[in-house]
């Protein structure tokens, strides 16, 4: 199955979303932890907490930089527009000589 150009952008839109859930559900559930009970509980979730400190700047700023990717790649919209003949042109091609 081929993929079209237009559902790139709509799989980069829904990754984007799941990425931006998945953050907010992480905060959630650190905000909402309890005290850790041993020192050895302690030490893992302070070495998880590093982990998501790198991981999570690292992954944003890959979509990020997907995003601008996509943008500076994406065709410019070109509407055509009447000439005084009664002829269409595109936008930014010149005029018509006669």
């Amino acid at each position: 199955m081929q993929r079209h150009r237009d559902g790139e952008t709509n799989d980069l839109a829904r990754n984007t979303v799941i990425w931006i859930a998945v953050v907010i559900w992480l905060a959630w559930g650190y905000l909402l932890q309890t005290p850790p009970p041993s020192a050895y509980e302690d030490g893992v979730r302070n070495i998880f907490t590093l982990v998501l400190t790198v991981l999570i700047p690292v992954v944003s700023a890959a979509f990020v930089i997907a995003w601008i990717t996509l943008m500076q790649n994406r065709p410019t919209n070109q509407r055509a527009e009447p000439t005084r003949d009664g002829t269409e042109e595109k936008e930014g091609r010149g005029t018509n000589s006669e």
